[in-house]
C-alpha cells in the first residue's frame, strides 16, 4: 500500500515499501536491466489511455523517468519545468523520452494527469508490477523524481529534476556525457 503526504511545495513523500525496507538492493548495486523491456515491459500507455509498445524507445540516447501525480502540488510546479525542457530538446533533434510513472490514485487519475499537461510522452500501466519495480529499484520516495538512464539502462542521474531547474535543455549534455555513449 502506497501512503502519500503532502509536504510543502518542494515535494511530496510517498511512503511506500522500498528498496531499504525488504532487503532489495539499491540503486548503486544493481546490475543494469537485460533491456529495456525489462524496466518497462512491453506495454506502455499514451494519453488518450491508447497502448503503445518500446518502438518509442528505440535509439532514444536518454531516457528520463518521471515519478509523478497529478494532486501533488509539487509535481505541478515541475512538470510544466519537464515539458519545457523536452519540448526545447526535441526541436533540438537531441535523442531524449520521458517515461511517466504514475503515483495517482487510478489509471483514470494518471490519464487525466496527463491529458491536463499535454503530456506527449508515454505511461507504465497505473499499479503494474514493472510500476512497482521501478519505484522499488529506484527507491523513490519524493516525487516528483526524475531519473535519468541511457539506452543500455545505465542510471545516469539520480536527480534529473535538479539538473532540469538548474540548467534546464542544457542539462542534457552532461547526462549524453556521462552515458555509455550511445
Amino acid at each position: 500500500m502506497v501512503h502519500t503526504l503532502w509536504v510543502g511545495l518542494c515535494c511530496c513523500l510517498v511512503l511506500s515499501c522500498t528498496p531499504g525496507d525488504k532487503g532489495l538492493p539499491l540503486v548503486d548495486d544493481l546490475p543494469p536491466p537485460a533491456s529495456l523491456s525489462d524496466l518497462f515491459g512491453s506495454v506502455l500507455l499514451k494519453v488518450d489511455g491508447s497502448q503503445a509498445g518500446l518502438e518509442a524507445l528505440q535509439e532514444k540516447a536518454l531516457i528520463g523517468i518521471f515519478f509523478s501525480a497529478g494532486w501533488c502540488p509539487a509535481c505541478g510546479a515541475f512538470t510544466p519545468q519537464l515539458l519545457a525542457t523536452y519540448h526545447e530538446l526535441k526541436e533540438s533533434n537531441k535523442s531524449f523520452e520521458v517515461i511517466l510513472v504514475s503515483f495517482d490514485d487510478d489509471a483514470e487519475g494518471m490519464l487525466a494527469y496527463m491529458r491536463q499537461h499535454a503530456m506527449p510522452w508515454l505511461a507504465v500501466p497505473h499499479g503494474s508490477a514493472k510500476a512497482t519495480a521501478l519505484t522499488q529499484r529506484y527507491d523513490v520516495r519524493l516525487i516528483p523524481t526524475l531519473i535519468v538512464i541511457d539506452r543500455a539502462g545505465k542510471t545516469i542521474s539520480m536527480n534529473g529534476r535538479g539538473d532540469i531547474v538548474a540548467k534546464g535543455a542544457g542539462a542534457y549534455e552532461d547526462w549524453l556525457a556521462a552515458s555509455t555513449g550511445s
